[in-house]
């Protein structure tokens, strides 16, 4: 069959374009992604786990895995999400404009600006508050500090079934209501509906394939999403607006019904879809925002029949759109390419730490990966060794015993041994191997210190207080501020890269499809979670001068209540002050109970003189 103008384009961007993506992700991000995530689960058993020393877990040989990985990405994880989610919204706000653009001077009046501004800012939380907007924003917070970024997607329309309300007389039409009727006879109904909403998606690390040559995916060729669908969701998007029903029914007929594992292998679904990507029902479908050359549009046109709204001669050799599609036996589009509006693609990446001029980002498992592969070691070395030292083991002669012995022990075992033999010793001798692991557990708490360096996490954060740490105050309270810069760096990465331009996207949607004029306006998206960051650390730093200059003279330090200043300070560095210091009702407990072992005062009761005594 002869390719097509759509058939081009299709073939362009699965052939073509997302072969390129794959091809380079698989090089040079997936490999570090897996190493991650089998550091995370504390897995041995993948295939691209070479760097754990798998051979070390084999027969008696330990197989332990330290999860200090997963630690340090969870504290992490939390240590940006209780920053971040704090009222358990996102952090944003939209500000306005009373200087119009296009009116060189001309001024609005203050309060409608910001009457409007409220209406948006209403229906964009009203969007995120129906979406579980902050729900996806936490997953795609764990995909951060695991894989080192994380996209979202969004403004997406998706349909939401529910149930609708209704008051009403049955049987009558509404012109006919009156008070009087529908006090005496209304009744309330409840129909299904279905509505369509703008929502935010997590498409996750795994189905996201960009262009690695340009570190900003917005400039790059483009972004392709892959979502492995059923037979059956498949042919659901039929009844979706903007698809071409014929092309997918010719997909789904291409694909035999039946589940017979012979699909071939692909490395790029991710570990948790690997069992999934032999499946012959699964069908790959391709979601494209990017650039393509304008004579594929063309193409396109001529063979559908129908025209690309924008798109003219004097358009750019390549031009940024978006479209859906599909491959059986043959790439097709399935929903007809639209050109973007928007000087943006709507998917928004983010970097848990940002390397310059490079796509990819360093996630906390990669910051410690050697400090969690000498710590396995040293683990498993210390309980091999464990193994051996704590179990006697047999020296066997066999010329001093009798023939058929063997070597198998048990409780009240006998051993014939051979005549004349007048010492048994001679023939059999237990011995232990010496214990040599008695500066393993030094060097293991040195690479867990050495983590807490590269990861910008102590084991303070995680919630662990150890007696023997050696380290001053001083010095816990340094790693304390390096790790909040670290963690603010992820913050701003977060505000730049997710938040404001999700917030946009959806300004931009209800600007562009919204009926209500009212709330349309010059707005800006403003993140707020560093300056939160920001606030929160100013407050830290405040209460440690303030504390510093009471106990500086001993005028002041005996007036200075030392106890509040430490647990507000905890509080600011989201650790529990119950955790480290006493609350006042402890404090009163505690002096109430010192009051009872004190001496009571002798109380001598009045009497009446004897005798000779004055």
């Amino acid at each position: 069959m002869p390719d097509t103008g759509e058939i081009k384009l299709a073939k362009y961007i699965v052939d073509d374009l997302f072969k390129w993506f794959k091809d380079e992700r698989n090089s040079q991000l997936e490999p570090v992604w897996r190493r991650n995530y089998d550091a995370f689960r504390g897995r041995y058993d993948s295939a691209a786990l070479r760097k754990w020393k798998a051979t070390e877990g084999h027969g008696w040989r330990s197989r332990v895995f330290v999860r200090l990985t997963k630690q340090k990405v969870v504290t992490g994880f939390n240590q940006v999400m209780s920053i971040m989610l704090q009222e358990g919204k996102i952090p944003w706000d939209i500000q306005p404009s009373t200087m119009p653009m296009n009116q060189a001077g001309a001024v609005l009046d203050p309060a409608f600006a910001k009457e409007r501004c409220d209406r948006m800012r209403l229906q964009i939380k009203s969007d995120f508050a129906h979406a579980k907007a902050d729900r996806v924003f936490m997953s795609s917070g764990l995909e951060k500090a695991l894989y080192g970024l994380s996209w979202l997607r969004g403004p997406v329309l998706r349909p939401f079934n529910g149930m609708s309300v209704q008051f009403g007389v049955p049987g009558l039409n509404q012109l006919y209501y009156s008070p009087e009727l529908l006090q005496q006879f209304g009744r309330h109904t409840m129909t299904p509906n279905k509505v369509y909403r703008p929502v935010v998606e997590n498409p996750g690390v795994w189905n996201v394939f960009w262009d690695l040559e340009n570190p900003d995916h917005n400039k790059g060729h483009g972004i392709v999403v892959r979502d492995m669908m059923s037979k059956g969701r498949f042919l659901a998007l039929a009844d979706v607006n903007g698809y071409d029903k014929a092309a997918i029914n010719q997909i789904a007929a291409e694909f035999r019904s039946e589940d017979d594992g012979s699909g071939e292998d692909d490395d790029s679904f991710g570990p948790d879809r690997e069992k999934f990507n032999k499946r012959k029902r699964i069908i790959p479908v391709f979601t494209f925002y990017g650039r393509v050359p304008r004579k594929y549009l063309i193409g396109y046109e001529g063979k559908a029949k129908t025209q690309i709204r924008g798109l003219s001669s004097k358009s750019d050799r390549e031009v940024e759109i978006f479209c859906v599609a599909a491959k059986a036996k043959n790439a097709r589009i399935i929903r007809k390419p639209v050109i973007n509006p928007f000087p943006y693609r709507n998917l928004y990446l983010a970097k848990w730490e940002d390397l310059p001029l490079e796509a990819g980002g360093v996630g906390i498992p990669e910051n410690i990966e050697d400090s969690q592969m000498i710590i396995n070691g040293l683990t498993r070395s210390m309980l091999d060794n464990k193994a051996l030292s704590s179990n006697l083991l047999l020296a066997w002669n066999p010329r001093r015993f009798a023939p058929g012995q063997n070597k198998t022990l048990y409780p009240g075992k006998t051993f014939e041994v051979e005549e004349g033999s007048e010492d048994v010793r001679k023939a059999l001798d237990f011995f232990s191997p010496p214990d040599n692991t008695r500066g393993t557990p030094e060097m293991i708490n040195l690479f867990r210190e050495l983590a807490d360096h590269e990861s910008g996490i102590s084991r303070n954060m995680e919630g662990q207080v150890d007696s023997k740490d050696r380290r001053t105050a001083y010095e816990m309270s340094k790693l304390a501020e390096g790790g909040n810069k670290m963690i603010g760096g992820t913050i701003r990465n977060t505000d730049e890269g997710h938040t404001e331009p999700m917030v946009l996207g959806h300004y931009h949607y209800h600007m562009i499809t919204n009926p209500d004029e009212g709330m349309k306006g010059d707005f800006s998206p403003v993140a707020t979670g560093y300056q939160t960051f920001l606030d929160r650390s100013k407050r830290s730093q405040d209460i440690l001068s303030l504390l510093q200059l009471s106990l500086s003279t001993q005028f002041t330090a005996q007036f200075t209540k030392v106890l509040p200043f430490l647990r507000e300070l905890a509080k600011t560095r989201d650790l529990d002050p119950d955790r480290f210091y006493p609350s006042d009702k402890e404090l009163k407990e505690e002096a109430d109970e010192v009051a009872k072992l004190l001496p009571q005062p002798w109380m001598q009761e009045p009497s009446v003189p004897m005798p000779g005594q004055q």
